[in-house]
């Protein structure tokens, strides 16, 4: 017999500035209307790291505020983005992972791969993906 729920369910953002973030992020909203607690992680990328301090500092506050006021607390992690997810997700024990990703063609999926479907498979958690674009 399963033992009931006594605490809500931590839901974990895999947070991305491109196109995959809103989608995600939508999916992550009705989760927390469902009574879900919800963090994200953004790995920083050397995109990001290539930004000045200012910069860098000026994105995190507005990421920061625009997650907040969605009901989500943004934690930055260092690393390679598929390793550091993973390691993330083990400490953290969310019931739920969410990624956003790109809409892109079965050929480019086989040849490139992406970081929603490895991290998918080296979860220790449930993950859903949520494309570009759609609503999950």
């Amino acid at each position: 017999m399963r033992a009931k729920r006594t605490s809500r369910p931590k839901v974990l953002l895999a947070w991305d500035i491109e196109d995959p973030a809103p989608a995600a992020l939508a999916a992550v909203r009705r989760l927390i209307e469902g009574g879900a607690k919800a963090e994200a992680v953004y790995v920083a990328s050397p995109a990001f790291n290539a930004m000045t301090e200012w910069d860098r500092r000026t994105l995190r506050a507005a990421w920061r505020e625009k997650l907040r006021k969605q009901g989500v607390t943004l934690k930055f992690a260092e690393g390679g983005v598929i390793p550091r997810l993973v390691t993330y997700i083990k400490e953290k024990r969310p019931d739920l992972v969410v990624l956003g990703t790109k809409s892109s063609g079965w050929i480019e999926s086989i040849l490139l791969g992406s970081v929603a479907k490895t991290v998918r498979r080296r979860s220790s958690a449930p993950v859903l993906v949520v494309p570009a674009g759609k609503k999950a």
